[in-house]
């Protein structure tokens, strides 16, 4: 499959036993940012023949059974399976019974991957998937996340944020890299906070933190992470969401509230604000209100 440089849905509805009738959809999208294809199959019950890839795949199966034939072996997956492949290896997928399946996924060029790599490991090499099939939970909850993110597209920091995470986890556990342990590199996240809580209101990138702290994405990354218990965008939008709530507090609008408060805009401000408080900005402000003239 070549990877494509727009979102494209296919729609078809197929008629299964009994008259009951099910949406076949497919979903493909190219993400420029991390130069990676993401795809979703939802509602197939196609089965794909023996080949192989040029690309690396990781996938999820979120529903549904099939069979698997890689390199001489049988896998039996059902709902949970990740499926990791590396570039080359033949391998053939079946439904034995016809039944739909749910299945999203990323395609990652060998080059792409090389980049990826050298941030998370300092050396640009390529690595080896030595699991085919794997049952994570919690890298099945990160992943599901990142995939609704990059088809979302949501902004560049919050989807690297998440990709050099997920990354890091399935390297460390199904490859044949090794990961050295995290140093605390706490002046360095230390200089990262200070960064955030003088500069809240201005547009920030992952890329920018990292030249801060004259550290690689996925070091800072696990570097904060591991020390402030919390990944540096979630950070930075709850030091914008307490600054709001100053601005509320004294009366000033949400429009004008989210403008000076670093959001990209209203929506997303008022959206990440009930995430966090609960209530709407402006329920907020009201309350606030309410409370002065009492």
């Amino acid at each position: 499959m070549n990877l494509l440089y727009n979102k494209i849905y296919c729609l078809y509805a197929i008629m299964l036993g009994e008259g009951r009738l099910f949406m076949n959809q497919r979903i493909f999208y190219y993400d420029k940012t991390l130069d990676i294809e993401v795809y979703s199959f939802q509602g197939i019950s196609q089965s794909f023949p023996n080949h192989f890839h040029e690309h690396y795949v990781i996938g999820l199966l979120e529903q549904g059974k099939r069979t698997l034939y890689c390199k001489n072996n049988i896998y039996n997956m059902e709902k949970g399976a990740f499926f990791l492949l590396n570039p080359n290896e033949n391998h053939s997928c079946v439904s034995d019974d016809n039944s739909p399946f749910y299945y999203i996924g990323l395609n990652i060029k060998k080059e792409s991957m090389k980049k990826h790599i050298k941030e998370i490991t300092k050396k640009q090499q390529l690595f080896y998937f030595q699991t085919t099939i794997c049952y994570d939970k919690q890298l099945q909850i990160c992943f599901q996340k990142l995939h609704k993110q990059l088809l979302e597209k949501q902004t560049a920091f919050q989807k690297e944020e998440l990709f050099y995470i997920f990354f890091t986890m399935l390297l460390e556990c199904y490859s044949n890299t090794n990961l050295k342990n995290i140093s605390e590199y706490n002046k360095e996240v230390e200089k990262v906070c200070q960064f955030i809580h003088n500069n809240y209101n201005q547009a920030i990138t992952l890329k920018k933190l990292c030249d801060i702290a004259h550290l690689s994405k996925s070091t800072l990354l696990r570097a904060f992470t591991k020390t402030k218990g919390i990944t540096p965008y979630r950070y930075l939008e709850t030091v914008r969401i307490n600054k709001a709530k100053e601005m509320l507090e004294k009366g000033i609008s949400p429009l004008q509230t989210a403008m000076e408060t670093g959001f990209s805009d209203q929506s997303h401000f008022n959206h990440f604000f009930m995430k966090l408080i609960g209530i709407p900005p402006a329920t907020y402000k009201a309350i606030w209100q309410t409370n002065q003239y009492q």
